[in-house]
């Protein structure tokens, strides 16, 4: 998926925008996909609604492919790291606190890391919005928004 189709995508599926005009010129850069790899590391079990969130995510991000990885909090820090490993992407988001503090530890500050990269298992890390925040509540739009933020960053 180009990143002008990646982009118009996150807009109207994700954030809801009932229109959306892309300059007639807006082709971005697509890079090769076997070069750039971004995993969505998210702690199971994830609720529906927080699952076709990351799924519609995932098809949006600006980098591809996206691997999206469930990952049960219990299993721990080296399970976490091997699995990482083996997938070995150049970037990642975690979704919410319970994985960030398996990775970072309980005494990080999980907000410092929202816009920081951090290094584990050979990847860049950053922290990144609870998913469930992100479907219901108060700041919904406002968390979205900043996760889009964040995936551009990536790129």
């Amino acid at each position: 998926m180009s990143s002008a189709l990646s982009i118009q995508y996150y807009l109207t599926e994700v954030l809801g925008v009932s229109q959306c005009l892309m300059p007639k010129d807006f082709a971005g850069t697509v890079e090769s996909e076997e070069d750039v790899a971004i995993a969505f590391l998210a702690p199971n079990p994830l609720t529906k609604s927080e699952e076709q969130l990351l799924k519609k995510m995932a098809l949006a991000c600006p980098i591809q492919p996206v691997k999206i990885l469930n990952l049960d909090p219990l299993l721990g820090r080296d399970e976490i790291e091997m699995r990482l490993k083996q997938l070995a992407p150049q970037k990642a988001l975690i979704f919410g606190e319970t994985l960030f503090h398996v990775i970072k530890g309980h005494d990080a500050n999980f907000f410092a890391y929202i816009n920081e990269a951090f290094e584990f298992a050979g990847v860049n890390l950053f922290a990144s919005h609870e998913l469930s925040d992100m479907c219901k509540g108060p700041n919904v739009n406002l968390l979205k928004k900043q996760v889009w933020q964040q995936m551009k960053q990536l790129s």
